[in-house]
């Protein structure tokens, strides 16, 4: 493998790879984590809101 033969090119794989896991890194994920949740709390309480009023049958 031309990688494993080449310097140079091992690096760029090493530069590249360490660029795509800094994507992933817990302070990049974890505000999206917490915003989904913040939509589905707050889609859930007012879907409990509205059945939890009495019906006039």
């Amino acid at each position: 493998m031309r990688i494993l033969k080449e310097d140079a090119i091992l690096a760029q794989f090493k530069d590249n790879a360490l660029s795509v896991a800094k994507k992933f890194d817990i302070k990049h994920i974890l505000p999206l984590y917490i915003d989904i949740y913040e939509k589905a709390i707050k889609k859930y309480t007012k879907k409990s809101k509205h059945s939890s009023k009495p019906h006039n049958d």
